[in-house]
């Protein structure tokens, strides 16, 4: 029933959500006001294969 599972949809987005929320107060716990900033950094320097690119890597 696509009733169903669009209600399943909803729920697993929900609970992605707190979790994402329950990470990001502890990354705040431990960069404070930078946390924005690295997440944002880790975000753009990270590679499809899901490693963080270095400086020297992405440089070239």
């Amino acid at each position: 029933m696509i009733k169903r599972e669009m209600v399943e949809l909803a729920e697993e987005i929900i609970k992605l959500d707190r979790k994402r929320d329950e990470l990001y107060e502890k990354l705040l716990l431990q960069y404070g006001s930078q946390a924005h900033a690295f997440l944002r950094y880790i975000q753009n320097h990270t590679e499809m294969s899901g490693g963080v690119q270095n400086d020297e890597k992405s440089a070239s």
